[in-house]
């Protein structure tokens, strides 16, 4: 071979290469009809510390839940329910602690009123359906929220926040969707999204979340495209009409440690897997009984859901 050939074919190989590193992958949602088994963990640990006393809270709570997708309706309207099957939590609340699992409900015996109330609640959710509504390609609403409020016991409202808010959970919905770029990617590409998280008695906890695209990867036979999450910052702010005796007047609260990930199926148009852990900490400023008090927070999130 001629040296200007060399030079040639060596040229072809070097764009293939380029070209195959910045091969484009496009994901989107689909809702093909089926009936797929879930599995959502959810792990917090949480230490407030007033006036050099610490409070410690924890949750280990683990859902196994049954997601059916039908038929489009003659609107175009997809309908996905689901179900949850079983629920087993851990909790702590300062020297109070509950073991409860949907398939042994008579073993949570708590003492604690507060806990008790939990219980309550996880006996009326377990057996409990919603169905979303998607229709050109949003969440329009969810259906069933209803019917689980009016079984819920008097004074079950602090317990289930907006979890059970039909418009809050079509806000959700939409924000799962728009956690996808919205457009081709290639391996490395990054985009970034603000969501909030409810963690109870009106607390709202805002994320500046950055994705990215990190390629595919074999998992069980599948190839699965796998996005990368990292979380830059945080802001906690209170709603109003919050049931809270301490309210937060001021917070300056970090992100210690951030790491997660989802694994996304582009032939089912779903999130198979998705994983995160996120450590917070920072100072804040209650309010308790019109009295300010400084206090610090350290917050770990840990979350788990699987799809098959």
């Amino acid at each position: 071979m001629l040296p200007r050939q060399i030079l040639f074919a060596s040229a072809l190989l070097i764009l293939g290469l380029a070209a195959a590193a910045r091969a484009q992958a496009t994901l989107s949602w689909k809702h093909p009809p089926g009936t797929r088994a879930v599995r959502t963990v959810i792990g917090l640990k949480q230490t407030l510390t007033v006036g050099g006393m610490a409070l410690n809270t924890s949750v280990q709570s683990t859902i196994d839940s049954t997601s059916t997708t039908a038929e489009p309706g003659p609107d175009g309207a997809v309908r996905v329910t689901e179900k949850i099957d079983a629920l087993a939590a851990k909790l702590t609340l300062g020297g109070a602690s509950l073991d409860y699992d949907s398939r042994k409900p008579d073993a949570a015996k708590p003492d604690n009123p507060i806990l008790q109330g939990v219980v309550d609640v996880y006996r009326v959710l377990v057996g409990s359906a919603t169905t979303t509504v998607y229709k050109d390609g949003r969440a329009a609403g969810v259906e069933g929220t209803e019917k689980i409020r009016a079984a819920l016991p008097p004074g079950s409202e602090r317990y289930i926040g907006k979890s059970l808010d039909g418009a809050h959970l079509t806000k959700e919905a939409n924000r799962e969707l728009d956690r996808l770029p919205g457009k081709p990617v290639s391996v490395g590409d990054r985009w970034t999204r603000t969501e909030p998280m409810e963690v109870g008695g009106g607390q709202v906890l805002t994320f500046e979340t950055h994705y990215e695209y990190l390629g595919t990867v074999e998992k069980e036979g599948r190839t699965l495209h796998r996005v990368g999450i990292f979380i830059g910052s945080v802001t906690l702010s209170i709603e109003p009409g919050s049931p809270l005796a301490a309210q937060v007047t001021a917070s300056d609260l970090k992100i210690e440690a951030s790491s997660g990930s989802f694994l996304f199926d582009a032939e089912a148009g779903a999130v198979v897997e998705r994983t995160s852990s996120t450590r917070i900490t920072g100072s804040l400023t209650l309010s308790i009984n019109n009295m300010e008090r400084p206090a610090t927070l350290d917050l770990l999130i840990d979350q788990q859901r699987t799809t098959k």
